[in-house]
Formats: C-alpha cells, sequence, structure tokens
C-alpha cells in the first residue's frame, strides 16, 4: 500500500490503531477498499466497516483452498501468450473491448503477484516477441473454471429455467442495453433438450429475434468439428495421426516434421496467423487454400513440432487444406457430405449464409459503447480453424450423433477425449468438472462468442451461441453450467457509475507513464517492448467525459465509481484508480487488472 505521498507502508491506520499487517493481508485490504463492503460501491478510506475483517479472512481462506479447476494451456486465437507446463492464466489479450487497458497492450499472461511466478517447464514459448494485433477470437476468455468436486447425474434444479433468465437479465443492469446478452442457451441430457432459449435480436435493423435455429459464426468451435473430419479420415485409412503431413502438403515448409497429431493438438510450433500485424487488411479478402498455404509457409515455427504447446488457427487451416487433399472435395463440400448430413445438420454451412435470412448479425463495442457490426471477414481466410456457421439446435443434433457412434467409433472418441500434458484433447480442451470429465471449447471470432460444454458422465451438454462480443459467450456458458449443477456463479461485478461534477476531472488529466517498478516487478513476465507502449498514457477530458488514451492505439472512457475511482464499462473488471499529491492532482495512476496492480507515474500535466 501507498500514502498518497508515494511511500509504502505494511501498516493499516483504523482510527487511532495501527494494526501490523502480513504482504497477503495488505493486498487483500486494497482490494476490498477498491471494490467496496457490497462488492459494487464506494468504501471508506479511512475506516472499515464491522464486516470487514470476516470478508478478508474469507478471502484468504478460498484462496488457501481454491475451489476452481485450472489447466496449463491457453485456447487457440485467444492470445498470443507463453505457454508450457507451468500452470497460466490467459488474460485479456489484443485490444478488445478495453481498448486501452494496460492488460490489452501488454496481452498479460501473468499471476495476480508476480513474486509468485511459477517457472517455467518443457519448452515454454514467448509468443508475445513474435506477434502482435488482434486475434480471430475474443479476449479474455479462459479454462471453464468449475468445481472439482461433484457427483455426476444429480438431478438439475426444477427451476433451472427462472435461475436462467434471472442470471441473463443482469447483464446490463447498470451498463446499459449495450451490455445485455444477444444469443441463445440450450442445456440438454442424454441427447434431450431440457431447456432452450433465445435473448435479445439476432439483427438490430429488423427486431429478429434469436431463436434455437438461427445462425451463429462458430469460430473456434469450427476446431472439434474439423478434427471429427480427421479422425473419420483416419477410420478409413486415409491417413494415421503419426504421419507427417509432407505425406499430403509436400509444398508445405518443415512439412517432414511435422505430424497430423501435432496439428491436433497444437504441438506443431506454427505461429497463429490470426495474430500476424497485417491480418486485419486482408482478412477480408477471399484467399484459395494455395494462397493461404504461400501465406503459412512463410511463419517461422517457434520450437520443433512436438516439443512444446502453441495454441494457433494455423494448425487447423492446415488440417483442414489435408481434409481436401485426400477427399478432392473442398472442407465446405466435404463437412457437408460426411458430417452435416449424417447428423442431420440442416443449417450447418461453410461460410456464411446470409442468403437464407437465418443468420444473426455480429456486434461489437464501438467507441462510444454501442453495438456496431464487425469490420467485414471473408471465411476463407479462416479456413478449417473458425469458418463455420451452425446454430445451437444443429450443435446439439451434431452431440446425439457423436455420442450414439455414427460419425466415429468410440476409439476415435476416446481419443479426442484424451488430452496431452498440456490438456489438449483432439478439437477439444479436457478438464474434470463436478466429479467428470468435462470437454470444452470456446466459440469465438469477430462479432460472435460461444462455448459447448460437454460432461461426460451425466451426459449433459450446454451450448451458447451468440451474436456479440460485448458478453463473452463462454463465460456464459460456464455459469449456465454452475446453475446446472446446482452451483452458484460468481456475482457479476457491474459498478454503478456516481455522479461527479465534470469540473473536477482537471485532477487527473495529463501525461502520464509506466513506473520503474512496475516495469521491475514484470520484468521476467512481459517483454520490455510491451512496456514500452505504456511510456505514455494520456488521461483527456472531453466535453463530460474522461478518456484513457494510448496514442496510436485507441481510447476508452472511464466512468467514475468513487472518490479518485473509475471503472471500464467491459467484462475484464478493470479499474482505474488515482493517487493525489498534497495539492489535489493526481500525482499517480493505478491500473487494477485481476488482481495486477499497474501504476504509471505521472509525466506533466497537458
Amino acid at each position: 500500500m501507498r500514502d498518497h505521498d508515494g511511500s509504502s507502508h505494511g501498516h493499516l491506520r483504523v482510527a487511532d490503531l495501527d494494526v501490523e499487517l502480513d504482504e497477503t493481508l495488505v493486498r487483500a485490504i486494497d482490494a476490498w477498499r477498491e471494490l467496496g463492503p457490497d462488492g459494487t460501491g464506494p468504501s471508506p478510506e479511512d475506516e472499515l466497516d464491522d464486516g470487514f475483517l470476516d470478508r478478508v479472512m474469507a478471502a484468504e481462506a478460498a484462496r488457501a483452498e481454491p475451489r476452481v479447476v485450472g489447466l496449463s494451456v491457453d485456447l487457440p486465437a485467444v492470445a498470443a501468450v507463453s505457454v508450457g507446463g507451468s500452470r497460466r492464466r490467459t488474460w485479456l489479450a489484443g485490444l478488445g473491448a478495453v481498448a486501452a487497458s494496460i492488460a490489452g497492450l501488454l496481452a498479460l499472461s501473468v499471476p495476480a503477484d508476480p513474486s509468485s511466478r511459477p517457472a517455467a517447464a518443457g519448452d515454454t514459448v514467448d509468443a508475445l516477441a513474435a506477434s502482435a494485433g488482434p486475434a480471430v477470437a475474443g479476449a479474455g476468455l479462459e479454462v471453464p473454471e468449475l468445481s472439482a468436486e461433484g457427483t455426476p447425474g444429480q438431478p438439475m434444479p426444477h427451476d433451472l429455467g427462472a435461475q436462467v433468465e434471472a442470471y441473463v437479465a443482469d447483464y446490463g443492469r447498470n451498463y446499459g442495453p449495450t451490455f445485455k446478452f444477444h444469443g441463445v442457451i440450450v442445456v440438454a441430457r442424454a441427447g434431450e433438450v431440457l431447456y432452450q432459449q433465445g435473448f435479445g435480436q439476432a439483427d438490430a435493423s429488423t427486431g429478429e429475434p434469436n431463436t434455437v435455429d438461427t445462425r451463429f459464426r462458430l469460430g473456434l468451435l469450427t476446431e472439434p468439428l474439423t478434427a471429427t473430419a480427421i479422425l473419420q479420415l483416419r477410420e478409413e485409412g486415409q491417413l494415421q495421426l503419426d504421419d507427417t503431413i509432407e505425406r499430403f502438403l509436400p509444398e508445405f515448409p518443415r512439412s517432414n516434421r511435422i505430424t497430423i497429431r501435432d496439428l491436433l493438438v497444437h504441438r506443431s510450433g506454427i505461429p497463429n496467423y490470426t495474430n500476424g500485424p497485417f491480418f486485419h487488411e486482408w482478412k477480408g479478402t477471399y484467399h484459395s487454400t494455395a494462397a493461404m498455404l504461400e501465406r503459412l509457409g512463410k511463419l517461422r515455427p517457434l520450437f520443433a513440432a512436438g516439443t512444446g504447446t502453441l495454441p494457433s488457427n494455423s494448425n487447423y487451416y492446415l488440417l483442414g487444406a489435408i481434409i481436401e487433399r485426400i477427399s478432392g472435395q473442398s472442407y465446405g463440400e466435404y463437412m457437408a457430405t460426411h458430417v452435416f448430413e449424417p447428423a442431420g445438420m440442416v443449417r450447418s454451412t461453410f461460410g456464411d449464409a446470409w442468403e437464407t435470412g437465418e443468420q444473426a448479425r455480429g456486434n461489437v463495442w464501438g467507441d462510444d459503447e454501442t453495438l456496431e457490426p464487425p469490420a467485414p471477414i471473408d471465411m476463407s481466410t479462416f479456413g478449417a480453424a473458425g469458418g463455420l456457421v451452425s446454430s445451437p439446435a444443429d450443435l446439439v443434433a451434431w452431440d446425439r450423433a457423436m455420442r450414439a457412434g455414427e460419425l466415429l467409433g468410440p476409439g476415435s472418441l476416446e481419443e479426442m477425449a484424451t488430452p496431452t500434458v498440456d490438456g489438449y484433447g483432439c478439437g477439444w480442451l479436457v478438464t474434470r468438472a463436478y466429479g467428470q470429465q468435462l470437454l470444452s471449447f470456446p466459440g469465438a471470432i469477430d462479432g460472435y462468442s460461444g462455448s459447448m460444454l460437454r460432461f461426460a458422465e451425466d451426459d449433459t451438454l450446454v451450448v451458447v451461441l451468440a451474436n456479440t462480443e460485448v458478453v463473452p459467450g463462454a463465460q456464459v456458458a460456464q455459469d449456465i453450467a454452475m446453475l446446472v449443477h446446482g452451483d452458484t456463479p460468481p456475482k457479476r461485478n457491474e459498478p454503478a457509475e456516481v455522479s461527479i461534477a465534470p469540473g473536477t476531472y482537471y485532477k487527473y488529466t495529463g501525461t502520464f507513464g509506466i513506473s520503474p517498478e512496475t516495469r521491475q516487478a514484470y520484468a521476467d513476465m512481459i517483454p520490455a517492448e510491451r512496456f514500452d507502449l505504456l511510456s505514455t498514457v494520456r488521461v483527456e477530458q472531453e466535453d463530460e467525459r474522461l478518456y484513457f488514451d494510448v496514442p496510436g492505439h485507441g481510447r476508452t472512457w472511464m466512468h467514475p465509481m468513487g472518490r479518485n475511482r473509475f471503472f471500464f464499462k467491459d467484462h475484464t473488471g478493470n479499474k482505474v484508480s488515482f493517487e493525489l499529491g498534497r495539492d489535489k492532482r493526481a500525482v499517480r495512476m493505478i491500473v487494477h487488472e485481476q488482481g495486477a496492480r499497474f501504476e504509471l507515474d505521472r509525466k506533466s500535466w497537458r
């Protein structure tokens, strides 16, 4: 903790009593002051409410005995981050909703306390140094954090529908209509749909509602379907998973060193092409498979195939090219005849299906916190990595066909669900939750988000598809899965904006830069060039608004939440606080991002 003059201390003053605190308790108290007694509002800076210490102790107990399950993996295309044998979290990556947030610029993959950073294991790869720019998927998505304990097969809550609808209604309660959920939620058990409901609009211009038959871009959820096709070809004897891709793509550089299995489980070492600095410039242009192979062939591997894990859309694009070489069909034609038709998936295609009038229009967050359509994309650039369009009803049909053995035999189904040391099966992330195996994967792409979670032993399926990036569909799916299993999702933190006289904003405006102490604290986890982006950050007033501006990278509206504290309206929960000097003007700005603390010192008043 710091006094207003910037000095650090390890004491907490409660009235006239000095209480000696260890470092952990100081951090906890700092966090509670930031959130306030009810988790949303302002709290006194110099006194504590009656329940304060009880909450601190409960928080520390939860830290000591965590209930959630984590994996040493990061999701493909969610972030270009270091991965390896050590447990990591995927934090906000790319510029995303909070375009100018520190986490967005640094593409963090660090623990909340830098002193607790685990040693890397195996061939940990720093992909940050090799890529810059937004990924195909939405930012901040994580492996589902669900209780590992539980008894499979418990009855679903009798009021599940009411619980789901109350949960969905909570979105946007303080943030407004931009932050409402637009999408579809389906829950099935043993192939029987027990709950299905559409929310919001499929097309804001027509008012068309979302339904279980609405088509959505699947994005990353294309991967389990692509893996199904590859394993079909293996069952037919057309390939072996340990074949090198040279057998099918001899023109691809280093193809004699990469196996099909490496591609399936993201161990090829090929960087993620959608993280390339110029991807946004050409993603809206049609590309033939040959043209895409040429682009991917120019990417320098980040490690030898099979020696590390790096989630990458490049892997699954190459699998689609292999499907085409073997079958003599386009990827879309193969999927239609060998996967969609046998499974009864009547609203699934490769590429957009605007002509049917059934496809939802995607939404991203605009600078003025309004919903806007995403930039144009051509699905040929995503191929087998993210180019499929489907409906929630069709994904349920696919799951039924898979369970019934109509698409793959038992051996292939088992292989899909067998994880590597880094938690990847074939097209799935493989974890455990509620006493059973969980297969899951997100479904994110420009303007859309979602997820599919499949609980093996109680045969429960949760599908969420959304035509908005503002509300993360993967988080919704995780929380619905908690309700299904009688659990309680964490309370959403959607702070209420408080009124501050714009005439007082002068206290916070000026130019700030990342502090030497912050650079040093995170030096082992964040490349120096990422910190360089934050050497100049401006806090600017425009009319009655305050903005956080990183020149050349974007700016974000800062909403007041209490004395010297502001928040960003996004799903990350990032907040900003200011420390004032003796002249009552800010001498330091602190960005609080999921437990991390980034200090920026004032450089000038302009």
